[in-house]
């Protein structure tokens, strides 16, 4: 989300509702203080800048949540109907 007026306002209803808010911009202080205003994480990049997109990225990157599998797991619970 953007630290901009726009963005700080687009994060405040979400934010009011308990969910977790996650500020961008390009500007430090700016978006450290709507930050602060919500008590949200931030972060700022040039999108200009590969090097600076590339880091972004690589910070809120959530590790993979890959299934377990194996041919023997079965995929549901299930029983046969009684004869």
């Amino acid at each position: 989300m953007p630290a901009t007026a726009s963005g700080a306002a687009a994060a405040r209803k979400p934010a009011a509702q308990g969910e977790e808010a996650v500020l961008e911009g390009r500007s430090p202080a700016k978006t450290a203080a709507a930050a602060q205003e919500l008590s949200a994480r931030h972060y700022t990049a040039g999108f200009a800048d590969l090097a600076q997109v590339r880091d972004l990225a690589d910070k809120l990157r959530l590790p993979a949540r890959t299934p377990t599998y194996s041919p023997t797991t079965p995929v549901a619970s299930w029983e046969a109907p009684a004869r």
